[in-house]
């Protein structure tokens, strides 16, 4: 059998079919597939776990690869995280749309249209979108995702507001920041709507009757139109639309619909309605007479473009009344451009009725037409007459005709007043079909009728029904029996005996019918029960008719459908599904078609879907339509009651619809995946080796499953016998066989033998239902573990459904064969190391493949990505890494599983991974360094590679673990000659045994020392990731490099192995002999050496007994033969490493017995006199000694002279150290101590090392007092502390010695100690708090340090404490002493409690006493005249100063209010008397603001002043100093400016005017100031090289234009405010500190009361007016305007800065004040830092850093309006312009801006203000060399060639060099433009309404930070303070902590008494203030804050 692909035929049309579903057909196998991104969890043991990660990626996200990576942490394992590689590819995307434009054409205005718009991905890779936000449209979806050469469907809402041309775009944004656009085209039309009548004129009707007039209206637009009328007031009259006057072909539903009053619901009158219902039920007129209405409808009324529709207008009056109103019909369009309404007047009269009938609609309804041929009965009902009038009244019908449906009896009539009749009304009818009539009633014979009848009535002939529309019969299996009962109905019949008739074809329609109740039918018996049935031994389906005859041979036919099968997937219960959504009439219809097509297609390929109905696969609103659509087009009763039929389906039709589905869905996976089973296939594709011949009537024999199931149970059979065959039996069905689960584990296990693991958790034999369940969770958790995306569930396989299992068994034969891996990949390499290989995919396909890898099998492989995308005709790489830990192969499964994300679908690809390790690479090296001859026992960790507990087996092979090149021997030294051998030419010389340097990978034959290397254990067992200690033995008797490879085995995992590499070193010191001699002269000493080496004979015996080796036999023998000596002498190569000290270079050992007693004797070998030969020689004919080695010194100084001699030997090494000391006498130190008693005070003496050994100091301390170590050992090359310290146990004066020694070197050093002790220190502070009067204790804890018992006696300075007088202490003890307090009175009390013994000796504490205010004692009542004293807390407050009070008066104190600026404010009012106390009330003051005193308007020409006079009052008791201060200082100015007006007292000032423009009236602004210093420090070296280059560029520039100055100078009078700018900054030196000028023209500031009271809180802040920036435009002369253009372009330069002199002239500090400094603010620049180092004449100091200060604004507020003015440029061209200025023109009020900075450096303050830049002038910043410049102009003059080519090269270098300047310019001011904006940017704290609240909020912080610095300062002083003393505390203070602040003490002082927190008292002319006790403050301030809530919470309730 071939291999199912996804691109078959049967495959499209499952997915096509699959393509509408919302829910599963599987019911819970097809559920969820998607799993939850799993965060953390739990993976169960032996299995594996999956998660899915998300990746989003970012808007501005760049198309191509990205990768990155995250950690799985194991909880509670180990340290080292999982990391794993993520990586992900964002393809760029491709879409486009269907059409270029989307014209909608005309759309009715306000009325919401939708379309729908293409989106087709035109590229290869999935394309996400998402819908740029449009405010007129609206789009679902906003964000979709396209798949390749797909299209996606965007739905687009809108609607248009306003008639006219609409246009917008539609516009995706991709996500590689892409961005495609669809224009969106309309016209928007508000709809006409014409009606036909110009009046509705009904006349008079009487009551009961009615009366009908048509309504056309005709739309004459190409849009719909919809109306709405409102007759809701008017229930007479109603709108009716006829059935014939509208088609369902032209609307959908009822162009008609009406509501109630109160509901704006509109309901159709009538969509579906019978033939037998008459037309005028559309109106809804009531059928009795009773029921009237009492309030009408409302209607609306569609129309469609440029349609027309007729409707009827009923009047049906129900008292006497005339009706004269308009219908109104109003055009919907939900927007203001609506059409015009229409207005049609209605007149009409309702009459009494003179009549009563008691109806006057008469409806027989159906009745049956009598077609017998003996006399016909006809059909009767009443109606009852009644006369309401007070005449007789005859009555006149018209005359019944002979073949009259109906009929009236009697036809005349005559009724007297209040007499009542009846009228018998009849019905024959003669055919089936409807009848109608309207009878008119004449009165009195009027004309016309004033009254009709309407008659009603349908005819019926007899007939047979059927209780429902079709009978299904139940699908069962082959040869079995399924049968249905229905009933038939009468209708009409009065007896009949049925006959039936069956379909003709029995062999394909095997029906038969029985009548359980016999076939008789009739009135006696309505209902006939009948039972139909069939049975087939073949599958079929069929639908036939069964025909019913009456007695003339009418047919009823029933449609019958029947199925058998022995298929599973047939015979089984249907499925639930869903259907497709879909919104239109058309769309239903083609759906319908489709469907129809589909299920006849499958029919024709062997679906058995007889009992399918294509109608039953729409959904619920399509199949309205369709029904909709046939009972409007049905014509006859017969298709009428087809679709009556109908309606059980309808009332039912979700369950219909599921089952039609269900049953489609399953024949499609029966004829197009089930046909795919083939016993061929089985044995092709399935892993089964030998598939038995099965009995071809096991597979075609059932009669319940089909030939493809049949063989996929004896695949599962197969299956079973291999993977469990003890478990081995045949599977007959697919529901309790596969209950048990071992089937299925068998199936996994043979296609995925990694699954073994699983093994025993199967219960082979299953019996509980806890074993079923048991089962049921292990076969789900091998699906999980192999990736397997079909999620069935635990209980689904417990309890298997018979129809969903095979489809899941199916899945099952398609996938796993798909899991045989295709080949096999090998890693080679070490244990541990990683390897990496790649696997090359190619994709043949024109679609993208993408594979979800996975890695099945042991944990050593890795892949680099969990996803793979492979192009279309493309390849791709897929990287495999594995990292072996285990010795033995290993082997895993990579699975690539292919994925459905919008590309093609392939099969499965598994590949198996192999590891092959190299065991003999060492793991680790372990690498030791040890000295000759000895021996060392090192460990190291041995850790387990492997991933599980393993028992290693150690060998040791004494070789390299690789091969490396062994050194050659060193060649024998010529010196070595062994002597005492004699040489003659018949002896063959000795071949002398070479030592090679380490010996190993030598042959033991050559060997001539045992191995080096040993280890203690032949066994080690280590458990998993974990290590174990080995211990390794090493003795060297050979230097260089040995080495020995450890190789560890283990059986079942494999080996690996160490390698240790041993370093030898020299050997330890053979001897050491150490000298003293003094400094001077030389010195020759003799070093004797012994023949024998102690160390090597040391060496055998420790081999012998420690080394692991020492047993071995082979060892034993190369250490045995190490020891013979066959030579008896040794010569010796010597090596030292002292130049200072010389000795010979070889010597040459002898073993004699006359050595022997030398070797004993050995050290120092002096001259045959016994003494040293000081010169460095011997004396003469002293020979040297055998075996010793003479060496020499000379001295060069005070120290230690070692020297290493080495003795080198191919048998022997040795090493001798020599050490002479030459040294002189110690010195003497003092020490002098300082400390109070009982304290312990250190010091620490250096002791400096500079030998190569450890330096032991021993010290000698001689003093009681003081402590030191005995001994210091300080490192080699190091400097240690000795620390000596010093305790005096009370007052007084302590001597001591220390004696430091060094015992190598007889170094001594004494220091001399002197401590001196103090007064000790308090013990502690002791705090009481109580309440005067009272009593209160403490206990204190007393020391004695000293060591013998003292008494204290106890003494204080606070005369109210009490306590023993003595108290008695034990040695280094302590003990409890009660102290008690009773202060008289209350307040804070300091002082001191001391401890004294007889001796003098004694311990103190410091303390503190905190007394409260005594309880009171009692109420003594007093009277007696009281004068109070009254002080007012603010200076507006005008009183008496004294209040007189008699005893018991009750007095007014009236006082007066009188502020000078506006404003809300608090104060109070105290009267105090020193007996009586202090009484004082608060008061909230308002002062509203002032009227402006409103001036005259100044005129005045241009160029002259106008003038006027005010006067200024002063309302306070004190004289006010007034700075008169102007928002325009360019145009007004207040003479004087300054002057000071009297108590009560008032001045006269003069205003000027000087106009700068014409017609327009000036503005005006405010400014206040604050100062700080912004600090930079640096080197600074290019800004100054820059500075200097700008100096010799300054002082050449000022030489040149200084004549152009002065010229300047002389038309200075004839310009306004040009002197400002002409002088240069050259010329006037530089400033320490700097301000802003904030003045006007006369030097005074500017200063706005408004705006001063807006920002009144800001403190410091500086306010600065836009004016001060501009330059007057009356500057009209040439020499004025050309200055400015120079000024403006930088080219001059202009002073915005002034001293800080000038500035203080305008606000001047006040002298007088003690302790108070005036401000600055000071500026260090870089002309500072450059100057100071030219003074200095010291170059360093240019090179030096230095610390730049800046002046800033602390606070800079800028309120300001946009200038609109033209500008300079602009006026210097008005005035060379020939033609006249044009009339001026009113600039326009701008709006107030307000800004707030915060640090603005002053140089660039103007930068803050709008349409000002801070200039940039070349002049400070050129940066060309002057040297440079006057070069250029030399070339230039003498570029005079004559060649023209070098003349052109010349000028053309000086303008390229030119150029590079220009744009060096153009770049620094960039990088200044850059600069400011960043500095603004940075600084700016708010603006506008922030501003504003920026203020408040720091100007209410600033209010509480001045008052609460005030509260605790009086506080702290506890004394009365005024006005000025406070302020001059509170800035000495705050000077102290480097503050330099002015305080406004008044401000502070007067919320305080607001608060009622500071008392006032006024002493002679100075009030002075009092802070009241904080406990009472809180308690005031509390209860503020309780009034002002309380009071909040009243107003807002």
């Amino acid at each position: 059998m071939k291999q199912i692909s996804p691109h078959d035929e049967g495959f499209t049309k499952v997915a096509s079919a699959l393509k509408h579903f919302r829910k599963s057909l599987f019911g819970n196998f097809l559920k969820d597939k998607l799993k939850p991104l799993l965060q953390a969890g739990t993976v169960p043991p032996q299995s594996s776990a999956q998660t899915k990660i998300r990746w989003t990626p970012k808007e501005d996200q760049q198309p191509g690869p990205h990768e990155s990576s995250m950690s799985l942490v194991l909880q509670g394992g180990s340290e080292n995280h999982k990391k794993v590689r993520l990586r992900a590819e964002l393809s760029e995307a491709s879409l486009q749309f269907s059409n270029p434009t989307l014209d909608v054409g005309p759309i009715p205005c306000g009325v919401p249209q939708t379309i729908v718009v293409l989106v087709r991905n035109t590229g290869a890779h999935d394309a996400a979108f998402r819908v740029v936000g449009n405010d007129r449209l609206r789009c679902t979806p906003s964000k979709g995702k396209v798949a390749p050469e797909e299209v996606f469907e965007v739905e687009v809402a809108f609607a248009c507001s306003e008639p006219g041309s609409f246009r917008t775009e539609l516009e995706l944004e991709l996500r590689n920041q892409q961005h495609i656009s669809l224009p969106i085209t309309a016209q928007a039309l508000v709809p006409q709507v014409l009606a036909k009548q110009d009046i509705f004129d009904f006349c008079q009707v009487h009551t009961g009757g009615s009366a009908r007039l048509a309504v056309n209206l005709t739309n004459a637009t190409p849009v719909p139109a919809l109306l709405t009328v409102d007759l809701s007031s008017q229930p007479n009259f109603e709108l009716i639309l006829p059935k014939e006057n509208w088609s369902p072909a032209e609307y959908e539903e009822c162009p008609l619909k009406r509501a109630t009053r109160d509901s704006d619901a509109f309901s159709v009158c009538s969509t579906r309605c019978s033939k037998r219902i008459p037309s005028t039920a559309l109106s809804g007129i009531p059928d009795e007479v009773g029921l009237i209405r009492r309030e009408g409808y409302k209607y609306q009324i569609k129309l469609n473009p440029s349609g027309a529709l007729e409707l009827l207008l009923l009047f049906r009056p129900t008292e006497e009344q005339k009706y004269d109103f308009p219908i109104t019909m109003l055009i919907s369009t939900n927007t203001s451009a609506a059409g015009a309404p229409i207005n049609v007047p209605v007149a009409a009269e309702g009459l009494k009725s003179r009549l009563l009938f008691s109806r006057t609609r008469i409806d027989f309804g159906t009745q049956i037409v009598q077609r017998s041929q003996q006399m016909k009965v006809p059909y009767g009902a009443e109606v009852r007459v009644s006369n309401n009038d007070d005449l007789a009244i005859e009555l006149k019908l018209p005359q019944n005709e002979g073949n009259s449906i109906f009929s009236i009896n009697p036809t005349d009539l005559t009724l007297e007043p209040g007499e009542t009749k009846n009228l018998a009304v009849q019905f024959l009818p003669s055919n089936a079909e409807f009848y109608e009539e309207t009878v008119p009633i004449r009165l009195d014979d009027e004309d016309p009728p004033s009254m009709e009848l309407q008659i009603l009535g349908m005819g019926q002939y007899p007939r047979l029904r059927f209780d429902r529309r079709e009978v299904i019969l139940p699908a069962v299996p082959l040869d079995m029996r399924s049968e249905a009962k229905f009933h038939v109905v009468n209708d009409g019949f009065d007896n009949l005996e049925l006959r039936y008739r069956l379909p003709a074809d029995d062999l394909h329609v095997p029906l038969s019918i029985e009548f359980p109740e016999g076939s008789l039918i009739g009135i006696a018996k309505e209902r006939l029960p009948v039972i139909v049935s069939f049975q087939a031994a073949q599958p079929m389906s069929f639908t036939a008719n069964i025909d019913f005859l009456d007695e003339e041979g009418t047919r009823y036919s029933i449609l019958v459908t029947g199925t058998t099968d022995n298929s599973i997937l047939t015979i089984e219960p249907f499925l639930q599904i869903s259907t497709l959504s879909a919104n239109k009439k058309e769309a239903a219809e083609q759906l319908l078609g489709h469907f129809d097509w589909m299920v006849t297609h499958l029919k024709s390929h062997g679906a058995l879907l007889n009992t399918v109905r294509p109608e039953l696969l729409l959904e619920a609103e399509d199949f309205q339509r369709i029904m909709l659509g046939r009972a409007t087009k049905a014509s006859t009763l017969e298709e009428e009651d087809a679709i009556d039929l109908w309606k059980v389906v309808e009332e039912n039709f979700e369950l219909f619809s599921k089952q039609a589905w269900s049953t489609l869905f399953l024949q499609i996976t029966k004829i197009f995946l089930f046909s795919r089973v083939t016993l061929k296939g089985v044995r092709d594709i399935c892993n089964i080796e030998q598939l038995p011949q099965i009995n071809q009537k096991v597979l075609i024999g059932s009669n319940i499953y089909s030939v493809a199931e049949s063989i996929l149970l004896e695949w599962l059979t197969e299956n079973l016998r291999k993977g469990l065959p003890e478990c081995s039996f045949r599977v007959t069905n697919f529901d309790s066989d596969l209950r048990s689960g071992v089937v299925l584990f068998a199936l996994l296990l043979n296609h995925w033998p990694a699954l073994v693991r699983y093994a025993h958790t199967l219960v082979k034999k299953p019996v509980k239902d806890e074993q079923f369940k048991t089962n049921a969770e292990l076969i789900v958790r091998m699906i999980q573990d192999i990736n397997l995306p079909f999620p069935i569930k635990e209980h689904e396989i417990m309890n298997p459904n018979a129809s969903e299992m095979p489809i899941f068994i199916l899945y099952l034969y398609q996938t796993l064969p798909e899991l045989i891996p295709r080949t096999v990949v090998d890693f080679t390499g070490r244990l541990g190391e990683h390897q990496v290989k790649t696997i090359q995919l190619s994709n043949p396909s024109k679609k993208v493949l993408i594979y979800s890898t996975r890695l099945e099998g042991h944990a050593d492989f890795e892949v680099d990505t969990s996803v793979v995308k492979i192009d279309p005709k493309s390849t791709a790489e897929l990287t495999v890494s594995c990292t072996p830990t285990i010795a033995i192969p290993q082997e895993s499964r990579l699975v690539l599983l292919s994925r459905r994300d919008g590309g093609a679908h392939a099969s499965t690809l598994v590949f198996n991974l192999r590891s092959l390790v190299n065991c003999r690479a060492p793991l680790k090296q372990i690498k030791t360094e040890m000295a000759l001859y000895d021996f060392q026992r090192f460990e190291f960790t041995v850790n387990n590679p492997f991933p599980a507990d393993c028992e290693f087996s150690i060998r040791l092979r004494h070789e390299p673990a690789l091969p490396v090149e062994v050194p050659a021997p060193p060649e024998q030294d010529k010196g070595a000659k062994r002597t005492g051998q004699k040489s003659s030419a018949a002896s063959k010389p000795k071949r002398e045994p070479s030592i090679v340097s380490g010996q190993e990978g030598v042959d033991s034959s050559e060997k001539v020392f045992p191995d080096s290397f040993g280890v203690d254990k032949s066994r080690l067992r280590i458990k998993h990731n974990g290590s174990d200690k080995l211990k390794g033995s090493f003795l060297p008797f050979t230097t260089g490099s040995h080495y020995c490879t450890v190789i560890f085995e283990d059986k079942e995992y494999g080996e690996f192995c160490y390698e240790l590499v041993g370093e030898v070193t020299l050997p330890a010191v053979f001897s050491e002999h150490r000298f003293t001699v003094e400094t001077d002269g030389s010195q020759a000493l003799d070093i004797y050496v012994p023949y024998s080496n102690h160390q090597l004979e040391s060496a055998r015996r420790v081999f012998q007994d420690k080394h692991p080796l020492g047993k071995d036999k082979e060892q034993l023998a190369l250490l045995k033969a190490s020891r013979e000596d066959k030579f008896g002498e040794m010569s010796f190569q010597i090596n030292q490493s002292n130049s200072l000290v010389t000795a010979p270079a070889c010597l040459l050992l002898k073993h004699s017995p006359q050595t022997q007693g030398g070797e004993a004797q050995g050290g120092l070998k002096r001259g045959a006199s016994g003494t040293i030969n000081v010169s460095g020689l011997v004396e003469t004919g002293k020979p040297e000694q055998p075996n010793t080695i003479r060496v020499a010194l000379k001295p060069i100084g005070t120290g230690i002279y070692p020297s290493r001699i080495i003795l080198t030997s191919p048998y022997d090494v040795r090493v001798v150290d020599v050490e002479i000391s030459a040294q002189k006498l110690g010195e003497t130190f003092q020490l002098e101590f300082k400390s109070p008693a009982f304290q312990t005070v250190s010091q620490d003496i250096p002791l400096v090392n500079n030998s190569e050994k450890a330096m032991v100091v021993q010290s000698s301390c001689t003093g009681l007092h003081f402590q030191g170590p005995r001994e210091v050992t300080v490192p080699s090359g190091l400097t240690g502390m000795y620390p000596l310290k010093f305790i005096a146990p009370w007052i007084g004066a302590y001597t001591g010695t220390l004696e430091l020694s060094i015992g190598t070197t007889g170094e001594k050093n004494v220091y001399l100690m002197q401590g001196q002790s103090e007064e000790p220190l308090a013990e502690g502070h002791i705090v009481f708090e109580c309440q005067a009067r009272t009593s209160a204790v403490k206990r204190i804890n007393v020391p004695n340090t000293s060591p013998k018992a003292v008494e204290y006696k106890i003494f204080s300075d606070i005369g109210f404490l009490s306590g023993r007088e003595s108290v008695k202490v034990e040695s280094n003890s302590h003990a409890n002493y009660k102290v008690t307090i009773s202060p008289p009175r209350s307040g804070v009390f300091h002082g001191t409690l001391n401890f004294e013994t007889e001796k003098g000796y004694y311990v103190w504490f410091s303390m503190e006493v905190r007394a409260s205010e005594p309880p009171e004692v009692g109420v003594i009542e007093v009277s007696t005249r009281v004068q109070f004293s009254a002080s007012y807390s603010d200076e507006s407050l005008i009183g008496p100063p004294v209040l007189d009070l008699e005893a018991e008066e009750t007095a007014i104190f009236k006082f007066y209010y009188a502020p000078l600026k506006a404003g809300d404010d608090n104060g109070s009012v105290s009267l105090v008397n020193e007996e009586v106390g202090e009484f004082w009330y608060q008061l909230d003051m308002h002062a509203d603001v002032a009227s402006p005193i409103t001036v005259s308007p100044f005129a005045a020409e241009a160029g002259k002043i106008d003038q006027k006079t005010i006067t200024f009052d002063n309302p306070l008791g004190r004289e006010v100093s007034v700075i008169a201060s102007c928002s325009n200082p360019q145009n007004f100015r207040a003479q004087p400016e300054k002057f000071t007006v009297g108590a009560y007292g008032s001045e006269a000032i003069e205003i000027q005017y000087e106009p700068s423009s014409i017609g327009e009236q000036e503005k005006a602004s405010i400014f206040q100031r604050g100062y700080g210093t912004q600090k930079e420090a640096g080197r600074w070296l290019l800004p100054k090289l820059d500075y200097i280059q700008l100096l010799i560029v300054k002082s050449t520039v000022a030489a040149v234009t200084k004549a152009f100055k002065k010229a300047c100078v002389g038309i200075k009078n004839s310009g306004a405010k040009i002197d400002s700018y002409l002088s240069s900054e050259s010329d006037q030196p530089e400033k320490k500190g700097t301000a802003l000028n904030p003045l006007d023209d006369s030097g005074r500031p500017i200063i706005n009361t408004e705006t001063w009271k807006l920002i009144k809180g800001a403190g410091k802040d500086v306010i600065v007016s836009m004016n001060e920036l501009g330059i007057p435009p009356k500057v009209m002369t040439l020499g004025g305007g050309v200055l400015l253009t120079l000024v403006d372009r930088g080219y001059i330069p202009q002073i915005d800065v002034t001293s800080l002199e000038t500035f203080d002239e305008v606000w001047p500090i006040e002298d007088g004040n003690a302790g108070r400094e005036p401000l600055f603010v000071e500026r260090f620049t870089l002309t500072d830092a450059v100057g100071s180092a030219f003074a200095s004449g010291n170059v360093a100091d240019f090179f030096s850093r230095a610390e730049l200060k800046e002046p800033t604004f602390e606070r800079l507020v800028v309120v300001y309006r946009y200038n609109k003015k033209p500008g300079r440029i602009d006026a210097l061209k008005k005035i060379f312009s020939e033609s006249q200025p044009d009339a001026p023109q009113p600039t326009p009020r701008e709006e107030i801006q307000i800004r707030v900075y915060d640090g603005i450096p002053m140089p660039i303050w103007k930068a803050v203000f709008p349409e000002k830049l801070l200039q940039f002038r070349p002049l400070d910043n050129i940066r060309l060399d002057l040297v440079t410049l006057i070069g250029l102009v030399a070339v230039g003059a003498q570029a005079k060639y004559d060649s023209v080519l070098l003349e052109i090269a010349t000028f053309a270098s000086v303008v390229v060099y030119l150029v590079r300047v220009f744009l060096g310019y153009k770049r620094m001011f960039d990088r200044f433009d850059s600069f400011v904006n960043e500095l603004l940017s940075r600084k700016t704290l708010a603006g506008q309404e922030g501003a504003i609240v920026y203020l408040a909020s720091s100007a209410a912080l600033q209010q509480f930070k001045h008052c609460a610095l005030a509260y605790s300062l009086m506080i702290c002083r506890n004394k009365a303070l005024s006005t000025k003393a406070l302020g001059n505390e509170v800035e000495k203070m705050l000077r102290e902590e480097g503050l330099q602040v002015r305080f406004e003490s008044q401000d502070a002082l007067s919320q305080l008494l607001r608060l009622g927190l500071v008392s006032i008292t006024r002493i002679g002319a100075e009030d002075f203030y009092t802070a009241i006790d904080p406990k009472i403050g809180i308690k005031r301030i509390t209860k503020h804050w309780d009034d002002l809530l309380k009071g909040k919470i009243a107003e807002r309730y």
